[in-house]
C-alpha cells in the first residue's frame, strides 16, 4: 500500500500592510511654526495650517509601496467655513424672526422645532461634506479616491438613528455614530475599486460608552458629596472625573473604529485592524491632561496674584491663554495626531488578493470635481 501523500499546503493569503514613517521631531517644529502663524494672523491661518498638516500626514502613509497624497487647500477650507458661518447667521435671523412674530406657545413650539430640525441637519451635513472633501482630495498612485454617496441617501440612512439618539438623551448615540461612519466608509472607493462591508453586531461598543456617560454624574456627584469641605479636593476629584471620562470615550472610539474597519472589504481582501484600545484612549487623553493641567496651574497662579489690579490680571490672563494655546499646538501634532495616524496605519492591513493593476481613475472624479459645498470642512 502506497504511503499517504500530504496535500500541498495552500499558500498563505497575500497581505498588504499600510505603514507610516512620520517622525516626531519634524512634526514638533512644524507644529510650533504653524501655531505661531495662527497667532500672528488671529487664527485665520488655521485652515492653511490644517492643509499643511494633512499633506505631511497623508504623505507619510504607504500602501503597497506607494504614498497617499492630499490635494486640499486652505483657501477651499476657508471658503467652506465662511459658508457655514453664513448659514448659522441665516438660521439665527430666521429663529429671531419667529420669536418676534409672536409670543404665544405656538410660535415658541415652531421656533423650537425649527432649531431642532436645523441643528440635527447641520450635525449630519458637516461630517458628510467633511468626509467627502477629504476623500475626494486624496490620491494614491495618482488615482483620486472617490465618494459615491449623496446627501439624500445619507439623510435617509442616518437621520432616523440620530433622532433616536436625541429622544434617548444620547444613550443611543453609538447606534447613530456607527450608522453615520458606516455610510461614509461604504460609499468610499480607491478610484474604481469600492469598499464593501458586512455589518456586524455593535454590542461591544456599549460598555465603554455607558462607562463614559456614567462617570460624569456618578463621579462628580460622589466627589461633591464626600469632599464638600475642601475646595481643592473637589477640584482634584472633578479633574479626575474628566480624565476618566476622556479615557472611557477614547476606549469607546477605539472599539468602534476597530469594529467598523474590520467589516470592510476591498476587492477580495478583507481589512484587519490590530490596535490596542488603551493606546487609543491615552492619545485621546492628551488634550484633557494638557488643558486640565493648564487650568489648575493658571488657577493657582491667579489665586496667588489676586491682589493685583484688575487690568493687570486681565493682561496676565490673556498672556497665559496665548501661551497655553501656543504650547498645545506644539504638542498636539507630534504627541497626539501623528501617533494616532502611525498607530492606525501600522495596525491596518489588507489580507487577500487585490488586483492593483485594474484600479483606475473613476471617471466621475477629477482634480476639479465638486463644488464649493464640498469644501465644508471645519478642520475639527
Amino acid at each position: 500500500m502506497l504511503p499517504a501523500v500530504d496535500p500541498v499546503a495552500a499558500p498563505p493569503p497575500e497581505t498588504h500592510r499600510l505603514s507610516c514613517d512620520a517622525q516626531i521631531g519634524p512634526a514638533f517644529w512644524l507644529g510650533l511654526k504653524l501655531q505661531l502663524l495662527k497667532l500672528i494672523t488671529l487664527f485665520v491661518y488655521r485652515f492653511w495650517a490644517e492643509s499643511r498638516i494633512r499633506r505631511v500626514l497623508w504623505h507619510s502613509i504607504r500602501l503597497h509601496g506607494d504614498r497617499f497624497e492630499y490635494h486640499g487647500t486652505g483657501g477651499q477650507m476657508f471658503r467652506g467655513a465662511l459658508m457655514v458661518a453664513a448659514l448659522f447667521v441665516a438660521i439665527t435671523l430666521i429663529s429671531t424672526g419667529l420669536v418676534l412674530l409672536g409670543s404665544g406657545s405656538e410660535w415658541r413650539l415652531l421656533e423650537s422645532s425649527f432649531n431642532l430640525i436645523l441643528g440635527l441637519s447641520l450635525f449630519l451635513v458637516v461630517p458628510y461634506f467633511s468626509w467627502k472633501y477629504r476623500v475626494r482630495n486624496t490620491s494614491w498612485r495618482g488615482i483620486r479616491l472617490a465618494f459615491r454617496g449623496t446627501v439624500k441617501t445619507f439623510f435617509a440612512d442616518t437621520a432616523g438613528y440620530m433622532l433616536i439618539s436625541v429622544f434617548t438623551l444620547g444613550i443611543a448615540y453609538p447606534v447613530a455614530s456607527v450608522a453615520v461612519r458606516r455610510y461614509l466608509l461604504q460609499h468610499t472607493a480607491i478610484g474604481t475599486l469600492p469598499l464593501a462591508a458586512q455589518h456586524g453586531p455593535i454590542g461591544r461598543v456599549w460598555v465603554p460608552f455607558l462607562l463614559a456617560i456614567g462617570l460624569v454624574p456618578i463621579g462628580l456627584g460622589a466627589g461633591w458629596a464626600v469632599f464638600s469641605e475642601s475646595i481643592a479636593t473637589r477640584v482634584l476629584v472633578g479633574a479626575a472625573c474628566v480624565v476618566g471620562v476622556m479615557l472611557a470615550l477614547g476606549w469607546y472610539r477605539a472599539v468602534e473604529t476597530r469594529l467598523l474597519l474590520s467589516e470592510l472589504r476591498l476587492g477580495d481582501a478583507r481589512v484587519t485592524v490590530q490596535i490596542q484600545p488603551w493606546k487609543f484612549a491615552l492619545l485621546a487623553l492628551v488634550p484633557g491632561i494638557f488643558w486640565v493641567t493648564a487650568l489648575l496651574i493658571g488657577g493657582l497662579v491667579f489665586w496667588e496674584l489676586r491682589a493685583l489690579p484688575g487690568i493687570a490680571l486681565a493682561g496676565l490672563g490673556i498672556g497665559y491663554a496665548v501661551l497655553a494655546f501656543f504650547l498645545y499646538g506644539a504638542i498636539n501634532l507630534p504627541f497626539r495626531r501623528l501617533p494616532w495616524v502611525r498607530m492606525m496605519a501600522n495596525g491596518t492591513a489588507l489580507v487577500g488578493r487585490v488586483d492593483w493593476a485594474t484600479v483606475a481613475q473613476d471617471a466621475a472624479e477629477s482634480p476639479t470635481a465638486g463644488s464649493i459645498g464640498d469644501a465644508i470642512d471645519l478642520a475639527v
